[in-house]
């Protein structure tokens, strides 16, 4: 949802949106699927990532701002429940 109302606030219509969004999370589960049960499947999509491009930067502006570090926070307090 955060993703697609940070578009819907840049000016794209609510719509189109939602279809891009949910388009792109099918992409990226479509390709995660794909031999999920080789234990270097996730680091292989993250090196196939063009050099210098959107994804790698998202990535790490995500990382210099500890993201990972409390989503892994988050993950702890769950199973810990």
């Amino acid at each position: 949802r955060n993703t697609r109302d940070w578009l819907v606030n840049k000016g794209v219509p609510p719509q189109d949106a939602s279809y891009f969004v949910g388009r792109s999370y099918l992409s990226i589960v479509q390709d995660a699927e794909r031999n999920c049960n080789d234990p270097h499947r996730f680091d292989e999509l993250i090196a196939e990532q063009t050099p210098g491009g959107l994804n790698e930067q998202g990535l790490r502006n995500l990382e210099k701002q500890g993201v990972f570090e409390r989503y892994d926070r988050a993950m702890d307090a769950i199973l810990s429940r």
